[in-house]
């Protein structure tokens, strides 16, 4: 099968963090299906591919004397920590401490027969917010979060492209929820008094990485990704979805149906910033 074109931003992507697993974990090509889907969700998210590589190289690193082989999907853990810092450099805030670097691997994360050491659970360190933010940085954070959600409220959607009245509705549900995050994160003390946990969903643990404002900013995000792919005109829908189709033609025999539909879906969702002119919902600059 011919690599994809190297003007093919999703194909190089995927190929270069195949190298990378394959080259550590040596032996043929084996990524499964499912690994695929994890690969374009990373792509998806925004992850930069030094991010994934130094993500699989600590997860390797940390194995080398063990026995077993590893799997890519039990490398997940170590990507999301090193993407968790490069996001917290890129907002000027301190990296997280160590105990907090490990979030939860995703369901059935395991490799053939090893996976990554599970952190036990805990309060958050002191001086450290349960959102993961670092005190000092709360300010920061809660200006950046009401910048975007006045973005949000002043866009205008493309009626052009989208049915502007759900794409509007969908942007201002959206504006409010970032708004509530920015309202619900510990108020800065200058008296350095107790500060009141960040609001999370019923039943979530505080050190949860879930709680971390950036976090919640992306579930937020995609939600709205996702209403706007709904609201689309047909020419519009058909059009971003040629374009998203075309990084995945070479990668389509490698999944499952089902993972080819959800991998085609988040491409269209991810390709809708750009085509509807939509804020990026970043807590870091988004250049």
């Amino acid at each position: 099968m011919p690599d994809p074109a190297p003007d093919d931003p999703s194909g190089q992507f995927c190929r270069e963090v195949e190298r990378a697993f394959v080259a550590r974990r040596g032996g043929a090509s084996v990524v499964s299906p499912a690994d695929w889907q994890l690969i374009l969700d990373w792509e998806r998210r925004g992850i930069p591919l030094p991010v994934v590589v130094e993500g699989i190289r600590r997860a390797f690193d940390r194995r080398a004397a063990a026995s077993g082989r590893l799997g890519l999907r039990a490398c997940a853990r170590s990507v999301e920590a090193v993407f968790a810092d490069h996001r917290r450099r890129r907002a000027g805030l301190p990296e997280t401490a160590a105990s907090e670097r490990a979030a939860p691997p995703p369901p059935g994360a395991s490799g053939d027969s090893e996976t990554e050491d599970t952190p036990s659970a805990g309060a958050a360190p002191a001086g450290r917010l349960a959102s993961g933010v670092p005190s000092s940085g709360e300010d920061a954070v809660r200006a950046r979060l009401l910048e975007l959600a006045a973005g949000l409220r002043a866009w205008r959607p493309d009626a052009s492209a989208v049915e502007p009245e759900p794409a509007a509705a969908a942007a201002s549900v959206a504006a409010g929820r970032i708004a509530d995050l920015a309202a619900s994160g510990p108020p800065a003390s200058a008296s350095g008094g107790a500060t009141r946990p960040a609001a999370r969903p019923e039943g979530r643990p505080e050190n949860d990485p879930e709680n971390r404002p950036e976090n919640q900013l992306e579930a937020v995000e995609d939600e709205l990704l996702r209403s706007l792919a709904d609201a689309l005109r047909p020419a519009a829908s058909a059009a971003i979805t040629a374009a998203a189709a075309e990084p995945l033609a070479a990668f389509r025999r490698r999944m499952p149906p089902s993972g080819y539909r959800e991998a085609l879906a988040a491409a269209v969702r991810r390709r809708l910033p750009r085509a509807l002119a939509l804020p990026a919902l970043r807590l870091d600059d988004p250049a």
